[in-house]
């Protein structure tokens, strides 16, 4: 997103972003090193021992591999093609990433629909 990528340190997302808005540090005596939520508007962004684990988009202008918050259902499956459909209240599709090498990665697209069209989009790393 404008840049930033899963993995990427927090000093690469102010260089790219810019500051947010808001931002929260969280220190925990029991984790190792400091997290931080970066808000920026209709971005969120988790950093956990200096690297990006989750991307969180709220608002259009935040495209993600061509699809943006507010396109059409058939917009992301014509982009997207083949998806899990994980039902919650909202209908989420769940795609995961692959490496460049084909390779499966710990990381996940999840493209959230409300009304036949994207609500949200979070990409994120599995690091449990």
């Amino acid at each position: 997103v404008h840049g930033v990528s899963i993995g990427d340190s927090y000093e690469t997302v102010i260089s790219k972003l810019g500051t947010p808005y808001k931002e929260i540090v969280n220190t925990d005596p029991d984790a190792d090193g400091t997290s931080f939520d970066l808000h920026y508007d209709g971005i969120s962004l988790d950093i956990n021992e200096n690297e990006v684990l989750n991307i969180e988009i709220t608002k259009p202008g935040h495209p993600v591999k061509g699809i943006e918050v507010g396109d059409s259902l058939a917009k992301v499956l014509d982009a997207l093609g083949q998806h899990e459909i994980q039902p919650r209240d909202k209908q989420r599709l769940s795609y995961v990433v692959r490496a460049a090498n084909g390779l499966l990665t710990d990381a996940y697209l999840l493209i959230y629909i409300e009304n036949e069209h994207v609500s949200e989009i979070i990409f994120w790393f599995n690091y449990t």
